[in-house]
C-alpha cells in the first residue's frame, strides 16, 4: 500500500512540474521553429539573375513559353510573392526594345498579372509557336495532310482533338 501511494504522490508532482513548465516549454519552441525558418529562408536559392544561365529571356518569340518559364522560376526559387509583384521584373528578362513595348502596353501599370500574362500573348501571338499550333490555319493544315495520307489517322486525330479544343475555348469555333 505504501509503494502505491508514493506512485501517486510522483504522479502529481510530474503533472505539477508540467503544469509550470508549460509556458516555458511551448515558448522555447516556438523559439526554434522560428530559427529553423530563418535559416531555411537564408538558403532558399535566389532566382538567377536575367542574361545567365537557367533564366528564360524574352525577344519577342514564343512569348508562351517565356511566360510559362518565368512562372515557374518564380514558384521554384519559392517566392511568396503573388506573380502581379514581378510585372516590372519582367523586363528584366526581356530584351531592350521588348522592354520598351511591353511598358506601353496599357495593362502594364495595372499589376494583375493575369491581365497582363494574356495582353502579352495576344501581343506577340504572331510569332509564338504555341499558339500558332492551336489556330484555325494549322487545324486546316492538319486536315489536309490527312487527307493527302501525309499523316495516319493516329498522328492526326490526337494533335487535332487538342488543338481544335484550344481553338474552341479561345472561342474561335463552335460545336
Amino acid at each position: 500500500m505504501k509503494g502505491n501511494n508514493s506512485t501517486n504522490t510522483l504522479g502529481k508532482m510530474a503533472d505539477t512540474y508540467q503544469t509550470e513548465h508549460k509556458d516555458w516549454a511551448t515558448l522555447q519552441l516556438q523559439t526554434l521553429m522560428e530559427v529553423i525558418k530563418a535559416v531555411a529562408e537564408a538558403n532558399r536559392p535566389i532566382m538567377p539573375q536575367a542574361s545567365t544561365a537557367g533564366a528564360p529571356s524574352f525577344n519577342g518569340c514564343n512569348v508562351t513559353k517565356f511566360l510559362q518559364n518565368f512562372e515557374r522560376m518564380v514558384k521554384m526559387y519559392g517566392s511568396k510573392q503573388p506573380l502581379d509583384s514581378f510585372i516590372e521584373e519582367l523586363l528584366d528578362y526581356c530584351t531592350d526594345d521588348i522592354a520598351d513595348e511591353v511598358r506601353l502596353l496599357k495593362v502594364y501599370a495595372e499589376g494583375n498579372w493575369k491581365v497582363f500574362r494574356q495582353s502579352m500573348e495576344t501581343r506577340y501571338a504572331l510569332h509564338d509557336s504555341e499558339q500558332a499550333k492551336y489556330s484555325i490555319r494549322y487545324l486546316c493544315t492538319a486536315a489536309d495532310e490527312y487527307k493527302h495520307g501525309i499523316q495516319t489517322m493516329r498522328d492526326y486525330y490526337m494533335p487535332y482533338l487538342i488543338a481544335a479544343g484550344k481553338v474552341k475555348r479561345k472561342w474561335l469555333i463552335t460545336d
